[in-house]
């Protein structure tokens, strides 16, 4: 039998605090931070390693414990995800 992973909670302001300047968050931001909210913890994860952390697929397997398959899978769900949600709040899929 396979065991659940577990992972902790992810603070994703914390991530954004060593690239941040002194300005406040944008509106967009804000925006973005509240859909990465909605999404599993995983798929927050990928997203924050992959576009952010600039980690490659194979290393956020590496990172997670995980097949790198499961990476896409999340990669891809998350992204899609967070599409919706930000189409919904009136952003163009520009």
């Amino acid at each position: 039998m396979r065991t659940q992973k577990q992972f902790s909670e992810l603070d994703v302001r914390e991530i954004d605090l060593q690239y941040q300047s002194d300005n406040a968050f944008s509106a967009e931001k804000l925006d973005f931070y509240s859909a990465l909210q909605y999404l599993k913890k995983e798929e927050q994860t990928v997203l924050i390693l992959h576009y952010m952390e600039d980690k490659t697929q194979k290393e956020i397997a590496k990172i997670m414990n995980c097949p790198e398959g499961t990476v896409k899978t999340y990669l891809l769900k998350g992204k899609n995800k967070l599409m919706d949600y930000l189409n919904k709040e009136g952003y163009d899929k520009k």
